[in-house]
């Protein structure tokens, strides 16, 4: 029960990150043709990260993926433009599917993450490549 709470609370958080309550106030500037594209990318890539976590993920690495991404998606969560958010997102991305990227996974859990984390990849250099970035 505690850990299906804990899954629940981080899949909010991660709905509430990304398409969350915007801000009101003036924006800096609008997003750009590919940022929108990314923003979905990334959105998916995250929902794809919760599938991981929900269905094939320990008890154990529930618990330590939840601190860790909580306080990881903190940049996220204090993104006031939508271009800040931008930003956030994509380092947190970065920085968290880059090790399953590169090294070799160790539990079935690590395996979910290195499969989301070579779609990710992927997915974002063809993005990149449709809108010249």
């Amino acid at each position: 029960m505690i850990m299906k709470r804990i899954v629940m609370s981080f899949l909010l958080v991660i709905a509430f990150s990304l398409f969350g309550v915007q801000n009101l106030f003036a924006q800096e500037r609008s997003l750009t043709p590919y940022e929108e594209q990314y923003m979905k990318l990334a959105g998916d890539a995250m929902y794809k990260i919760g599938d991981a976590l929900k269905e094939t993920a320990t008890p154990e690495e529930k618990f330590v993926m939840g601190l860790l991404m909580s306080k990881k998606m903190e940049p996220m969560q204090q993104a006031e433009t939508d271009y800040e958010r931008f930003v956030a997102t994509e380092t947190f991305l970065n920085e968290f599917l880059s090790p399953y990227y590169l090294f070799t996974p160790g539990t079935y859990f690590e395996y979910e993450l290195q499969s989301v984390a070579n779609w990710y990849f992927t997915e974002k250099t063809k993005l990149k490549k449709n809108y010249g970035e």
